[in-house]
């Protein structure tokens, strides 16, 4: 099985919140597996309410089944009633190894 990133680039109407809960909801996801070998989230600097949040994921399996069960993480909710606009969402495979 071969590792699988998730970018997702989305905006968000309270900066502060929405920073707030994509770092919970990454934690939810911790919590209900161990397949997250590492994650970032980023803030735009000319737009803080746009958000990117990069998880590295052990399979594309374990990512696709923890997106499934992710309705049930206590934070999604509200990061749902926060997203003004999702932009991107997808599983990316790593092309060539950084020297």
């Amino acid at each position: 099985m071969l590792p699988v990133t998730e970018i997702t680039v989305f905006r968000v109407s309270d900066a502060t919140e929405g920073l707030k809960t994509a770092h919970a909801i990454i934690q939810d996801a911790r919590q209900y597996t161990d397949a997250i070998i590492d994650s970032d989230t980023y803030q735009a600097t000319n737009d803080p309410k746009l958000i990117v949040q990069r998880i590295t994921w052990r399979s594309l399996k374990d990512a696709k089944e923890t997106f499934a069960a992710s309705e049930s993480f206590p934070n999604m909710q509200k990061m749902m009633g926060l997203m003004t606009e999702q932009i991107l969402f997808d599983y990316f495979y790593l092309t060539y190894e950084k020297n």
